[in-house]
């Protein structure tokens, strides 16, 4: 054990020094064992030498000061690139808590209110169809019961879906009317969506669902800017998150790691080049993915969550709105898709976990997470004061697994 600890030290001397721009500190001195926390170096290459990922990177936060930042295997392994701590890593559905962000700044300067009908800001959502049966041009609808409004929007109970998940008929319609990623623009999806039937009546079901994708365009028509260039201006400047974007510039693209593909015979292969994800300039910004960033930029983002709005001094929203948005906005009666695990709910863009007993993990009630679709995972657990951020670019993604597997790592590492 003492071989490891010493391994532990030494990377951690590293990570400070990379890492100069966050607060650092060692574990023993945020209530953390480096014996126990030693054993993430040992879970960490045991999924590379298994070839459960081609590279990895878990960055632990406590009491507001970085105490873990470690990085195994490789970003490129074609072009024998490692992962590092100036690595960047797609978000996907990590995005989507960017934008629930964005929202709550305009809810809070008195723009929007929560309970307000979308169709204020974008009238053509004003008269949505619910889908009844059948398909294709012998789909039958029927009007919703009510108007979706922008909290159901935010905690996904707007009667949305995606085309790829959940729905077939309505699904096989969002493939047809493009409301998805193909849409030119934010304006562009609202307008296809329009003509698209939800599946449920608002608020009767909660939905993982492309509805961050309306938001960002009511971002866009509140705020009078492009939804990229509203996060820069308001949230990725003023936090200092230096390597967040939707295009990734050219000088960087020796640091963005590519995505890999578990195959039969247990090799990785290259599923996608991120360069022609991120290194192309997409039309459409689009609010539920799209996003590429780095470990420390989006432990950043979450430091000002759980700081209550704050980070060095920036404050970009009131403690109370972030309590509102991270507390569970779903009643019991409410129909849940499996996405939504036993013992979870979900606030205002985020996953909440209300019971952890159903779960079987140690995380406390009120801790609050997200993750993205080819595996990158974060959570802020306000009771420890704790922050972890877990990237890898695996596709299909390990979570919820390995998510649980991280979790019981880090909360067997707390020793106070």
């Amino acid at each position: 054990m003492k071989l490891i600890a010493g391994l532990f030290i030494g990377l951690f001397v590293v990570s400070r020094a990379v890492a100069a721009d966050v607060p650092m500190a060692t574990p023993e001195e945020v209530g953390l064992s480096s014996e126990r926390l030693a054993r993430l170096d040992t879970y960490m290459q045991r999924q590379v030498d298994d070839r459960q990922v081609a590279g990895i990177q878990i960055l632990v936060a406590r009491h507001g000061k970085v105490t873990f930042l470690q990085s195994t295997g490789m970003a490129d392994v074609e072009a024998a690139i490692p992962v590092s701590d100036q690595t960047i890593f797609g978000l996907n559905s990590m995005t989507k808590t960017v934008t629930s962000v964005a929202v709550m700044m305009l809810y809070e300067q008195g723009h929007i209110l929560l309970s307000d009908p979308i169709s204020k800001y974008l009238p053509e959502l004003a008269d949505m169809q619910v889908y009844v049966s059948g398909e294709g041009d012998d789909m039958v609808t029927r009007p919703a019961s009510r108007e979706m409004t922008i909290q159901d929007l935010l905690r996904n109970t707007a009667g949305m879906t995606y085309d790829w998940i959940g729905h077939k008929q309505v699904g096989a319609a969002y493939t047809a009317n493009d409301v998805n990623w193909k849409a030119d623009s934010a304006a562009q999806f609202v307008t296809n969506l329009a003509k698209t039937p939800l599946i449920q009546d608002p608020g009767a079901r909660w939905e993982y669902s492309s509805a961050t994708n309306v938001l960002a365009r009511l971002v866009e028509v509140i705020s009078g800017q492009t939804l990229d260039a509203f996060f820069q201006d308001h949230i990725f400047n003023p936090l200092g998150m230096v390597d967040t974007a939707y295009f990734v510039e050219r000088a960087k693209f020796d640091r963005l790691s590519d995505i890999y593909e578990k195959q039969e015979d247990g090799s990785l292969k290259q599923h996608d080049q991120s360069l022609g994800r991120y290194g192309v300039e997409q039309k459409f910004k689009t609010g539920d993915t799209g996003l590429t960033s780095t470990s420390i930029d989006y432990y950043r983002f979450s430091q000002m969550l759980l700081n209550g709005g704050v980070l060095e001094g920036v404050r970009l929203l009131g403690p109370r709105t972030v309590a509102y948005m991270t507390r569970d906005q779903l009643t019991p009666e409410t129909e849940r898709h499996w996405v939504l695990q036993p013992g979870h709910g979900f606030g205002l863009g985020f996953d909440v976990l209300v019971d952890s007993v159903p779960t079987g993990m140690l995380v406390n009630p009120g801790t609050f997470f997200w993750m993205g679709g080819d595996g990158a995972v974060f959570w802020v657990d306000p009771v420890e004061e704790l922050i972890v951020v877990a990237m890898v670019q695996i596709s299909p993604p390990l979570l919820p697994r390995m998510r649980a597997e991280l979790e019981a790592l880090v909360y067997q590492a707390i020793v106070d």
